[in-house]
């Protein structure tokens, strides 16, 4: 996804306001409405409970603005609830009645952005969603970098092993490693079997081969971080075979790489002074006459 964001500075159409209000906030903020609209939001029911919405007309029969219940206090993880029941089209966000600390708001606006996800990888065209008009002072760069970061990695969980096996794996973090400018290094065949027996047993039966993904970034001699992410493609259970209930999600056990990667693309994006070095052993446990057998030993 993209186009989730878009900055205040940028000529758009009118943009529908969001007034998202607690219920304690609700009934003093209730009383400056005008006549016709305290009826219209009676007659909805709207009381700002959590995650609740009132559409308040205009006079002349438009949308005027939105009020978005929080329920007892300000939670900006409600946010996340939002995009996903609003039309295609521009909104901004009117915080005035919340006390909240440039922190707070930052997150309010990234919860926006990560509810605004959806898998669209296998339509045909993406479809149309809600965009945020983010104001100047929020950092914008930002925001774009941590949700396409945490979509990247999303995405690469939601892709089946079909289109996302070992190979495609490594693709996808040499792709972040161009981008990033940061230095790839691949162990696989009889080396990875060598140096890391346990982690060439459990893929060697699979068609697309285990390997070790060795991605570097940095000046070698800022403080180190290392982040190590499973990269089990699909996890069948090899010979010891799980039953269709346990095996059912396995496409997604390669989640901690994909929480690796988009945490590294972040690092890299946003120039933390650090020396980053990003592992994943990337692998599918697969079925076949050289898949290792429970008991065997590793040497």
């Amino acid at each position: 996804m993209s186009d989730i964001f878009i900055p205040a500075s940028e000529p758009s159409n009118h943009a529908i306001r969001i007034l998202p209000l607690t219920s304690d906030q609700w009934g003093h903020f209730s009383e400056s409405l005008s006549a016709s609209a305290q009826q219209w939001v009676k007659q909805s029911g709207f009381s700002a409970k959590a995650k609740q919405l009132c559409f308040v007309p205009a006079e002349d029969g438009g949308l005027d603005y939105i009020l978005f219940g929080l329920g007892l206090s300000f939670d900006w993880m409600a946010m996340t609830a939002l995009p996903h029941q609003l039309q295609p089209g521009q909104y901004q966000l009117d915080l005035s009645s919340q006390s909240l600390s440039s922190h707070e708001e930052y997150l309010t606006y990234l919860f926006w952005g990560l509810g605004s996800y959806s898998f669209d990888q296998y339509q045909d065209a993406p479809s149309e969603h809600a965009v945020m008009v983010v104001p100047a002072h929020i950092d914008y760069d930002g925001l774009s970098t941590w949700t396409s970061s945490i979509f990247l990695g999303r995405d690469l969980i939601n892709t089946p092993c079909a289109d996302l096996g070992p190979a495609d794996l490594e693709q996808a973090i040499r792709h972040v490693a161009e981008e990033c400018g940061a230095t790839l290094h691949i162990t696989s065949g009889d080396v990875l079997a060598q140096e890391y027996p346990a982690l060439y047993a459990v893929g060697k039966g699979a068609q697309q081969g285990p390997r070790l993904i060795d991605l570097t970034w940095g000046d070698e001699d800022a403080p180190k971080i290392t982040l190590v992410g499973k990269g089990v493609c699909f996890d069948t259970g090899g010979l010891n075979l799980k039953p269709p209930r346990g095996m059912r999600q396995m496409k997604k056990d390669m989640g901690g790489s994909a929480a690796a990667i988009a945490l590294a693309r972040v690092i890299m994006q946003q120039q933390w002074p650090v020396r980053l070095r990003l592992m994943i052993p990337a692998v599918e446990n697969a079925i076949d006459n050289t898949s290792y057998r429970p008991g065997d030993i590793l040497q």
